[in-house]
């Protein structure tokens, strides 16, 4: 068996249909930091299928992936208004999962068809574990959105789909941004259920919507840093009030998932009604091969999942000429000719 699955589902019918795509609504459930795992996966499953979602039903979970590809460990799996014995073929498919359908859901795009994910790869014919789901379900691709938090550890929303066809363009070009949202989500509860207590309590800063900090742990943010905070959450709140009914999608490109690299910004309300915005510390790293600074350990995290220089810019909340010459030295401290050889050595 190559695909486990961990913990009792959750099955949840007759949701109620979208009315119209609001992205933002899926990034209001992706902080909400007090939801317990599968609920805060129902509430992340919900708004992405009334955002996208085909009508055909949707799920997600948490999953690890081994570093060869081998072994798939599926996590707290949610799943919303699919057919009819659709989680008994799952569970049947489990032990038919191969290590090529493991590349095809988790290494890649953030976003794209599973169809398309395995034409990537040279895979043509439905495999094994593919028939027993098509069987029971008569429905034949999926929509990946894949938001990783480390190479082989992330959330997968996956939304089914009646016949093979492309993740739709412009749905892709702003899921791709939603996803690092999910995933940046995710890493800050982990933090938050480590120890570190209720986040409007135990922030880094806390600010009014119109960006004046309020309060800022000692030593956590100096004074240009708070500026950068104080602007990122005006600029948040004022897009937000405008652009919110009329273009949802420009507040997501605004809403980047860190503020320079750094904090996460999440929403918070106290027990009078106000409102605040609570920074968190929240980059993405992992273990050290050379000198590199905490700045260019998060960057090559990113650019070692294989994501573009565009989409790193946007989850650092950096000018993409400041992404790349941060690359640049990563490049040059690592002894690397190419951004080729960063993936292959810190690459899934």
């Amino acid at each position: 068996m190559t695909a486990f699955i961990v913990g009792d589902p959750i099955w949840i019918e007759n949701s109620a249909r979208p009315v119209k795509r609001d992205y933002l609504k899926i990034l209001d459930a992706v902080y909400d930091l007090r939801a317990a795992d599968q609920e805060w996966l129902t509430g992340v499953l919900r708004a992405t299928n009334a955002a996208i979602g085909r009508g055909c039903g949707a799920y997600a979970f948490y999953y690890d992936v081994a570093a060869d590809f081998t072994r798939l460990y599926v996590q707290s799996p949610v799943f919303l208004d699919c057919p009819s014995g659709f989680l008994e073929a799952c569970m049947s498919a489990a032990p038919e999962v191969g290590s090529e359908l493991i590349r095809a859901a988790f290494l890649g795009a953030a976003c794209r068809s599973f169809s398309d994910a395995k034409a990537s790869l040279g895979l043509v014919e439905p495999s094994e574990a593919e028939r027993i789901v098509q069987a029971a379900s008569g429905l034949v691709d999926q929509f990946v959105v894949n938001a990783w938090e480390t190479p082989g550890h992330g959330t997968a929303v996956l939304l089914l789909a009646e016949k093979r066809m492309p993740f739709p363009r412009r749905n892709a070009a702003i899921m791709t941004k939603v996803s690092r949202h999910i995933a940046a989500g995710r890493r800050l509860r982990e933090f938050v259920q480590r120890g570190a207590g209720v986040v409007s309590v135990d922030a880094d800063a806390v600010l009014t919507p119109e960006g004046k900090v309020l309060h800022a742990e000692p030593n956590s943010a100096g004074k240009l840093e708070r500026s950068q905070l104080s602007e990122a959450v005006r600029v948040l709140a004022e897009s937000r009030q405008s652009l919110a009914k009329s273009d949802p999608e420009a507040v997501v490109r605004l809403w980047t998932a860190l503020v320079q690299g750094q904090w996460s910004l999440v929403s918070s309300v106290d027990t009078d009604g106000k409102r605040f915005m609570v920074a968190r510390r929240n980059a993405p790293s992992f273990r050290d091969p050379a000198a590199l600074t905490r700045e260019e350990r998060h960057l090559a995290v990113l650019f070692a999942a294989g994501h573009p220089g565009k989409l790193v810019a946007y989850e650092l909340g950096l000018a993409p000429s400041t992404v790349s010459q941060r690359l640049k030295s990563v490049l040059r401290k690592l002894k690397l000719r190419s951004l080729a050889e960063l993936v292959q050595i810190l690459g899934p």
